[in-house]
Order: C-alpha cells, then structure tokens, then sequence
C-alpha cells in the first residue's frame, strides 16, 4: 500500500489496525546519501567511534521512503500474512527560528535511487512532511501566530453593513457547533475578500476554505487553535509513534544507519555519546533484530547462506526446498508486488527483510515456528546485536561491546605514488602483515598474530615511511580542537623534514580557507599525476555499492497469493 501526503490520513487509521493485529514488524529506510567523505570506512573502528561517525553524518542527509510490513500468523490456514506499507516522506519547511529545512543529497545515491525507479518528482511533490518530536515542543512554546489572508480591503460603511450580520453569524457558531464547518452563502470574489480580512482579524482561532466554482464558490469556516495547528504538521511521525507504543520489536537488515535515521530525525536529537543513544533505543525500541548479523553469526545458517545481501538471501531462502517451511502470502489489498519486483523501494525492501527473517528462524529451529508475537529463545543471543557495514565490529543495544585488541595495526602515512607492493616489501619483514588503505596516502597495516599473544609495536621502525599505533590514530581522529589531519601531521612533525612542514601548513590553510577540516591528505601532493589503482580499501562509490541488492534474483514462489494487483 502505497501513501503520500494526499492519502495518508487514510493509509493511517488501516495501518494503524493491521499494527495491532500483527506479530511483529519488519523495516527498511531509503535516505539522500550516506555520507560527504571516507572518515566512517575505518574497518577496525570501535562500535562507539562508528556510532561517533554515522551519527553526525546522517544528520546532514534526508529519508525519502520508510517502508513498514506486518506480519501475522494465520493459525487456522498456517501461514504468514504480509501487509506492506510505503510511505512516500518530504519535510516541508518549519518555521522554527527563522531556520529553513536543508539536506545534502549524495550524488552516487540519487543515481542509485534512480536507477531502481525512484520517482524523484512524486517525493517532493506528494511527499509526507513531518515534524520530529524536538520541533514540535520548540513549536508549542512559540508565540501562536494565526494566519492572517488579506489586509488591503477599505471597509467603507456599505461594506460593514454587509460584513456585521456575518460576523454575528459566527459569534452564535462559535457559541453552539464550534466543532462543525460552518459554510458561508456563496459572494463574488470582491466580498470574500472584505470576509477574508474581516473574518480573520475578529477570530484567529477560524479558518477559512474557499470550496465550489464559478458563482457557486462559497467560504467555509473551521475552528483550530496552537495545538491542533501543531497536531497537523505532526505527519508521517505518527506512524513511528504507533510502533513505539505497541511495543511490537521490529526487524531490519544491515539496519544501523536505519536505525539513526529514524531516531534522529523524527524522534530524539541524536546524543553525542553512544551509551547515551542506546538510552534512548532501550525506550524507543527495546527489542532489535537484524537479520544481517544473524544469517552472518549464527552457525546454522552461516554454511548455509553464502550471500549475506538482502536480495541474495530472498532468492536463496525462496527456491523450491524453503518453500514450506514456512508459507507467507501477502493480504488481499497488498499485493502490489505480487509480479513486479520493486527493488530499493522501502516497502518492498521491508517485506524482503520480514521473509528472510522467518526462514532464517526455521532453519534455526529446524521446522515451522508458528506465531512469532514473542521471539523464540534460539534467537535471543542475536536481538539488538546490529552489524556495522565496513567494519568487523557490531553494535550492541542492551550493553557494552566485547573491547577488541588492535595493538597489531599501524596507521602508515606516504606519498601518493606508493603502491601496495612497496608497503609489503617494507613491512613484511617484521611479520606476516596484510595492507588496507584508506585513501592515496595513508594506510593500516594489519600484522597476523596468534590470539592472546601481545604484539609490539615499537619494534616496527621504517625509515621509508612514517607510521604510529592505531590507538594513537584513533586518538587522533577524535581530537576537536584543530582537525584530525592536522592532529596526526603534528604527531609526525620533524624540525628536520621539510616536507612534514608543508603538510601541516598546508592543512591549517585549507581550513581556514573552507570553513572546514580537510578530510583527505591527498590534495596536499599534487607534484606527480598518476593513474589511480584500485587498492585493497573501498572506496565511497564501491562502498554504497556492496551495500546494495542486486535487482537479477529470482522470484521465490509464495503460495496462497494470486495474481490480482492493488
């Protein structure tokens, strides 16, 4: 089912009723980008520092679909029922301190979304604005401003007699049916104006609807006041708050980003530390599964599930020996994609979530688990445990996560025109040692060490490249005052090295000139033009698109539904 801004009152109250009857739901969030540079792709990042990251970048981009699906066991016919919702969201402009609604929108994702049929047109125009939980107590201590129409009509004595009656119409209105529109007789386009003004100076808390064509056009009145004002640019948040209050848990898929998406931008400001988000999660929603980290964790389905994307796993989990175990059919009324894939769209994308899920928890359990108002306790271990893309860490909800020895890695700066093979010939000679770069000049160097043995890092000392521990560059990194560049050349200064000079001069002057911190070293060696190779670090072009589904699966067949489209 498909909602925007004009049928959304409507898609509400049946969502609404299908949230209650279900046994959980699953989600998916579609967004303008992911993030404006590479500082998020460190593999070894802590859980905390990755949310540090993600959770100031989705701050500056915008959600453009959620997609919610239901789910409910049919006990009498034994299957699953699906219900998928699409809303279609665009925030309108608030009038909060005079600051307007801005974005960034990440060009590789808007050709992505496009490329996956996305209707950049029917966002923005039909589009279901929204205010977040923060807007709206900042908009309930504002000063009410009713809307005033018209101010240039000279009410001359003729015009008054004209107008009193009315008025007195309204004051017995108010008095009696306040709570029903009161409909005007129809007047020509000169006296509705002389209304219009008149109407909405003597009664603010009134307003006025031009209804009808021609000489039949007629001004209908309704009450409103600060609140319902305020109710009404409430949006498509009503939705989560539904969730939030049934206390159903909720199902994602590689969903951490969906996840501060949705807090930040419709109902917390995200908290600058994460033991604080996960606070926040505990109230908001307490009960998390993603079935990223369980298909890639759990050891029944890690021999069995190759493919850990979300399309990969619909098609594995949908061929012919997974077919009964269990049945889902989408309800009557929701079978849009019953014969039209519809990849990267929210709804579709949460009904793919939900079915992975269920198929993934009867493998576990080795047979049909029938209701899953309650999440069975094979798969308890699993909830609120998030993965982290790009990172070989996860992300804890319910507690603190296990620390992780990096003392074998080293943060390794050089010039441009240094390959991979140059840094193992150096480095390999103190141990065996893999290469991850994180962008033309700067690299981790990863020694293999048997677990629980220490590795010592002093003992590396290269006098072709310069290198610190990866706990000093995480410090680093992290420092506010100055810029992590500029953090790390002063730790890599030398009174003898022109070069480390230059480089420090040369960021300062970079911030000064943009306003902001250089995020990459490499505009700061421009002296040899090179091809760029492709290297063992991702960049943020194939990042975005190992995050993403291939559209070339094959449909798994779901019993019960027919061919009929909504």
């Amino acid at each position: 089912m498909d909602a925007t801004k004009h049928n959304f009152a409507e898609v509400f109250e049946t969502f609404q009723k299908s949230l209650s009857e279900s046994d959980f739901v699953s989600f998916d969030l579609e967004f303008t980008g992911l993030s404006d540079s590479n500082t998020g792709r460190d593999p070894f990042a802590s859980a905390s520092r990755y949310y540090s990251v993600w959770s100031q970048q989705v701050k500056k981009f915008a959600p453009t679909q959620f997609g919610v699906c239901t789910w409910k066991w049919i006990e009498e016919e034994r299957y699953y029922e699906a219900k998928p919702f699409n809303f279609n969201i665009f925030k309108q402009q608030v009038s909060i301190n005079s600051v307007t609604t801005c974005f960034l929108s990440q060009a590789a994702s808007l050709t992505f979304l496009g490329e996956n049929k996305f209707d950049f047109n029917k966002w923005v125009k039909d589009g279901i604005s929204w205010i977040s939980r923060s807007e709206e107590r900042i908009l309930l201590d504002q000063p009410y401003k009713p809307k005033r129409y018209f101010n240039d009509v000279d009410i001359d004595d003729e015009l008054a007699e004209f107008i009193e009656p009315i008025l007195v119409a309204i004051d017995n209105w108010l008095n009696e049916y306040p709570n029903q529109p009161l409909a005007l007789d129809p007047y020509d386009p000169y006296h509705r104006r002389a209304l219009y003004q008149e109407i909405s100076k003597n009664y603010p808390n009134v307003v006025l609807e031009t209804q009808g064509f021609g000489e039949e056009r007629t001004i209908i009145c309704t009450t409103t006041s600060k609140e319902m004002e305020i109710e009404k640019q409430v949006g498509f948040r009503k939705v989560l708050e539904a969730i939030v209050n049934s206390g159903k848990y909720i199902v994602g898929h590689n969903c951490m980003l969906d996840l501060l998406h949705t807090v930040g931008h419709f109902l917390a400001d995200l908290p600058s530390q994460s033991s604080e988000f996960k606070q926040i999660m505990s109230q908001l929603f307490p009960r998390v599964v993603d079935t990223k980290f369980l298909v890639t964790k759990h050891p029944e389905l890690r021999g069995i599930l190759r493919e850990t994307h979300l399309a990969g796993l619909y098609a594995t989990l949908g061929l012919e020996q997974y077919s009964e175990r269990p049945v889902m059919a989408y309800a009557p009324g929701y079978r849009r994609y019953q014969n039209e894939e519809m990849a990267h769209e929210a709804a579709y994308d949460a009904f793919l979530t939900g079915f992975v899920f269920i198929r993934s928890v009867s493998l576990i359990l080795q047979g049909n688990p029938g209701s899953l108002a309650e999440i069975p306790e094979q798969i308890m271990p699993y909830v609120n445990r998030i993965n982290l893309t790009g990172c070989d860490n996860h992300y804890y909800l319910s507690g603190e996560e296990e620390e992780v020895d990096r003392s074998s890695i080293l943060y390794v700066t050089f010039p441009s025109h240094v390959t991979t093979g140059d840094l193992m010939r150096e480095y390999s000679q103190y141990g065996r040692c893999r290469v991850r770069f994180l962008d033309d000049t700067s690299a981790l160097i990863i020694f293999q060490v048997e677990k629980g043995v220490p590795f010592n890092a002093s003992r590396v000392n290269s006098p072709k490249f310069q290198s610190i521990p990866y706990a000093e560059y995480v410090n680093a990194t992290e420092r506010q005052t100055g810029g992590f560049r500029r953090a790390i050349g002063s730790l890599f200064r030398s009174p003898t090295t022109k070069r480390s000079f230059q480089v420090e001069t040369q960021v300062e002057t970079q911030v000064e000139k943009n306003g902001r911190i250089c995020d990459t070293w490499s505009v700061l060696f421009e002296e040899k033009k090179r091809i760029p190779r492709r290297r063992g670090g991702c960049s943020k072009v194939r990042a975005i698109a190992s995050s993403s589904t291939s559209n070339a699966i094959s449909k798994p067949s779901i019993d019960r539904c027919s061919s009929e489209e909504s």
